[in-house]
């Protein structure tokens, strides 16, 4: 989790999510130490940027849509609100998806689930068992 909050750069200090989650907070040291390690992680997927706000945009666009088809359903006028509405939801919902995507993949990477070129199973128990060639 905590290698999510500091990939994702969600919040200024990523302190503040830990303690709301829950989580027990880290020293400045540690705070330091966190974010040279989420540097690394994240230059090993560096080239999958361009992909991620790729598919984070159409993600954005299809919940947005999605939404939005909602409200005219229930609201078929206020074409003015819709409108400011969609570019909100829009920022919010790629904003989720760009965040979800590079935090699993940064993770997916340092935990060795995912090697560029390859994907592995996601099931932990699964890959200790093939790495022992059971």
């Amino acid at each position: 989790m905590r290698w999510f909050l500091y990939d994702t750069d969600l919040a200024e200090d990523p302190n503040t999510i830990a303690k709301i989650l829950g989580m027990t907070p880290v020293s400045e040291e540690g705070d330091e130490h966190e974010m040279q390690e989420s540097e690394k992680r994240l230059e090993q997927i560096a080239y999958l940027l361009p992909y991620i706000d790729m598919m984070s945009d159409m993600t954005a666009d299809v919940i947005t849509g999605i939404q939005l088809d909602e409200l005219m359903k229930h609201d078929p006028g206020n074409e003015k609100e819709r409108e400011r509405e969609r570019e909100m939801m829009r920022m919010m919902y790629k904003m989720i998806a760009f965040s979800s995507l590079l935090g699993g993949l940064s993770s997916g990477v340092q935990l060795g689930l995912i090697n560029p070129g390859e994907v592995f199973s996601t099931s932990l128990d699964f890959r200790k068992l093939e790495d022992l060639g059971e």
